[in-house]
């Protein structure tokens, strides 16, 4: 669930454990529901063994339109905005 914003990271309660990488496959998992997309487009780039994480979303081949790409943005600022009113 997320759980707020700092700085322009936003912060996401896990309930899996840091073992044998659940937390991080439930974070990638939890992103890709939100934002829309299929698992295998986000990579975990930095971050595997600790408490923040850098997640990075690959366009393979140009596969999304423009249509498609506005879409994912405007839901990734959705989520900043919903995230920014909790309290």
């Amino acid at each position: 669930m997320t759980a707020g914003v700092s700085g322009n990271a936003i912060k996401i309660k896990l309930t899996a454990p840091p073992v044998n990488d659940a937390a991080n496959r439930m974070c990638i998992h939890y992103l890709a529901k939100q934002l829309g997309v299929p698992k295998s487009s986000l990579k975990l780039v930095s971050g595997r063994t600790g408490r923040s994480k850098t997640v990075l979303f690959q366009n393979t081949d140009n596969a999304l339109s423009d249509n498609e790409w506005n879409r994912l943005k405007q839901k990734f600022e959705d989520i900043l905005l919903f995230s920014k009113k909790r309290p």
